[in-house]
This record gives C-alpha cells, structure tokens and sequence, in this order.
C-alpha cells in the first residue's frame, strides 16, 4: 500500500501558479513551456515557444511546485 499525502489544491487556477514560485521553478518552466503563456481554448494552452499542452501539465506543475518546493531545485 503506498501512502500519499493530501493536496489542497483550491488555490490552483489557470496558468496563475506557473507565474508565482522560486526562480529555478521558472527556470525549468521557461524550457518546458516557454516564457508567455496563452490559453488557446478550455484545457489546451500555448507557449511563446509554439508548443502546445494540456491544462494538466500546467496542473502538474503547479501540485509538484506547492508539495515539494525544492523539487527544482
């Protein structure tokens, strides 16, 4: 049996998370998905970079950046 902790996760919305965190988060961030984020329809975004990705990548991010602060680190 693995045991995992709960995650609220009420305060998570949209891309806000990506904007607020530690300065290597961003870092790792800029790489993956690039510096300007734009939604392009419900649950699919773009990055400056042309990638496109769903919503919960963006979710992923967010829950690894708020339960681990040193994950990218």
């Amino acid at each position: 049996m693995i045991d995992l902790p709960d995650q609220v996760e009420d305060y998570l919305h949209k891309a806000s998370r990506l904007i607020v965190g530690y300065l290597v988060f961003h870092q790792i961030r800029n790489l993956i998905i690039g510096k300007n984020l734009e939604r392009i329809c419900r649950g699919l975004y773009q990055s400056s970079t042309e990638k496109r990705f769903g919503a919960d990548v963006n979710g992923s991010l967010n829950i690894i950046s708020s339960s681990v602060p040193k994950a990218f680190s």
